[in-house]
């Protein structure tokens, strides 16, 4: 008799993912709230095992008990921005949070995702390919291939591994909704830019490993997979700039840990931000469609305080904010500012005036923001100070300085 299958279901692939509360406490799933966007996704299963090398009177392989069997899930995802950033999380939070990322929130301005050490959480994944369903418990992630790339949209690569019983037979999940997913911005040259150590170039990309040591873990009354180690990577791809300010062999040779930045502009303003703080251990001269490449490799590094070797921002526009008295008198020496400011943004920062004037006698640092001399009139004065940071970005801001006679 012959047997009739239904091939077309093999393409049919679902994802529902949930944050769990405790190790071996399984998150409660639906279609309509936990679906979760991946692309190119597969499945696969893990064991360990033990060997019995049993004696026999001839050549054998020795038999194995299996154990400690983990699923596998892998696929890409979308780097998507919030709507609101700096009081949104990012569609793909959930992913990034068991991958070992943190999210925060910093002046109501930045939706920040940076990676910690401990109390990384854990999550259940219902996985549906065809008419197969598989519940994996106690998931966590290892992310590489986090690349933001010209001529393609930001995102990442996974690999979600966790506990589970038995694969079985059921259909794919109703009601999915993937709307909190939109579209990706594709990076081009109109709405991207890079800064190498505080210097803008034109770049082809910056791409980021974390390096994660997945391991399942086996005790009694409990199988958990944690991320046992991390050693984050980079690579970046520019043109050389145009000025003596980036020396990448000198930077090579002196050990230097630099930051890099690399920007992506949606149409309203926000800012996707990768910032990698990387030594420069590999120093790669190649051809880009007849242009000379750099391409940079080598380890994260972070700061003393810790979890800075890499940062995603998802940002609104830069801002100024007036942190300035705004009031001085005349004859009397006059120091007052910078200017605080809001959002992601790449220093060296540069000030100047953008229109009108400040305080007779006051002048602007253009390094500083600070307005220092001594006032020789009284009066008010409106100047405009404007702000550009070292990967172009600008704000700028009206002041009302009063000086008194």
């Amino acid at each position: 008799m012959t047997q009739h299958y239904d091939i077309e279901l093999f393409s049919q692939r679902a994802l529902l993912l949930g944050k769990q509360t405790a190790e071996d406490v399984p998150a409660t799933l639906a279609a309509a709230t936990h679906a979760f966007q991946i692309f190119d996704g597969k499945s696969s299963t893990e064991t360990d095992s033990v060997e019995r090398k049993v004696d026999r009177p001839f050549f054998a392989a020795p038999r194995k008990m299996i154990t400690n069997r983990r699923r596998i899930i892998e696929g890409g995802i979308e780097l998507v921005p919030p709507l609101t950033p700096g009081s949104q999380p990012a569609p793909c939070e959930l992913m990034l949070e068991i991958g070992g990322m943190a999210r925060s929130y910093v002046d109501a301005w930045v939706t920040r995702y940076n990676p910690i050490s401990r109390d990384i959480e854990c999550a259940t994944a219902h996985w549906f390919h065809g008419k197969k369903f598989t519940e994996v418990t106690n998931a966590r992630a290892a992310i590489s291939g986090l690349t933001f790339k010209v001529g393609d949209f930001n995102k990442a690569m996974t690999k979600t591994q966790g506990s589970f019983t038995e694969v079985t037979d059921d259909d794919l999940p109703t009601g999915v909704d993937y709307s909190q997913f939109r579209d990706p911005v594709v990076v081009s040259a109109e709405n991207s830019r890079m800064a190498v150590n505080g210097v803008r170039v034109n770049a082809k990309e910056l791409s980021l490993d974390f390096g994660s040591d997945l391991k399942a873990k086996e005790f009694t009354d409990l199988r958990t997979h944690r991320i046992g180690d991390r050693v984050a990577t980079y690579k970046a791809r520019f043109v050389p700039a145009t000025t003596d300010d980036l020396d990448v062999y000198e930077l090579q040779r002196t050990n230097t840990i630099i930051p890099m930045s690399f920007l992506v502009i949606e149409d309203n303003g926000n800012t996707t931000m990768l910032t990698v703080r990387g030594q420069i251990e590999k120093i790669d001269e190649s051809d880009e469609a007849g242009d000379f490449v750099y391409e940079i490799s080598g380890n994260c590094h972070p700061t003393d305080d810790g979890g800075d070797e890499f940062l995603l921002l998802y940002s609104k526009p830069i801002a100024l904010v007036d942190t300035m008295t705004d009031l001085g008198s005349v004859g009397s020496p006059y120091t007052e500012g910078p200017l605080g400011i809001k959002g992601a943004y790449v220093g060296p920062v540069t000030w100047s005036l953008a229109s009108g004037a400040g305080p007779t006698g006051a002048t602007l640092d253009p390094t500083t923001g600070l307005w220092t001399g001594n006032c020789t009139a009284a009066g008010t004065f409106t100047p405009t100070v404007r702000v550009t940071d070292a990967i172009g970005q600008t704000a700028t801001l009206a002041l009302s300085i009063t000086i008194s006679p």
